[in-house]
């Protein structure tokens, strides 16, 4: 069991996630409070993963200001359902999620791909915008540019628009995300 938290830099939030193993599968835990400028608002998500050991996702449930819920699954190899058990095909090919302020959800696709010394890897994701779960496919990539002691680093590009070199703890967890989130544990 492994408890992390980041604050947000540029707007007043937090997240704080429980990880938590079990018999061949990984669960994150975790819980977002974060206001918006524009309209000013404040939220609190709280969402709950279930990835297998090789920390590809299984399930995604999350819930903003206990009135929107969001739940899919998937089989791990790029179809996703909703939680009627639909096939979602806009969703197809992407095996991550990456949820909107939120660090945690760069551990997953770091975590489960291999890496080497400047391997690029390009992939598609489910994007899940906060607060109001629209779901989408978007590309992202990384790259493995160097090790400094127990940090790695990597560039990061999110679609065309957003790109960021950050890095990541031992277990492979966000630990800096420059001008975005701070790591407190």
């Amino acid at each position: 069991m492994e408890k992390v938290m980041w604050k947000h830099v540029k707007q007043f939030g937090f997240e704080c996630c429980l990880l938590t193993s079990g018999d061949a599968e990984l669960t994150a835990q975790g819980t977002i409070i974060y206001e918006t400028t524009s309209p000013a608002q404040a939220h609190v998500v709280n969402y709950f993963i279930k990835f297998d050991e090789k920390w590809i996702t299984r399930n995604v449930e999350i819930c903003v200001d206990d009135y929107y819920k969001l739940i899919l699954s998937t089989d791990g190899e790029g179809n996703w359902f909703n939680v009627a058990g639909n096939s979602i095909q806009k969703l197809k090919g992407a095996i991550d999620i990456d949820i909107s302020n939120s660090p945690f959800s760069n551990s997953l696709p770091i975590n489960r791909l291999s890496w080497k010394l400047s391997d690029h890897n390009f992939i598609d994701v489910v994007y899940i915008s906060l607060p109001t779960l629209e779901i989408k496919k978007i590309p992202q990539s990384y790259k493995f540019l160097y090790q400094d002691g127990c940090l790695r680093y990597f560039h990061y590009q999110c679609g065309k628009r957003f790109e960021q070199t950050l890095s990541v703890d031992t277990n492979g967890l966000v630990f800096r995300y420059p001008k975005l989130f701070e790591r407190l544990l």
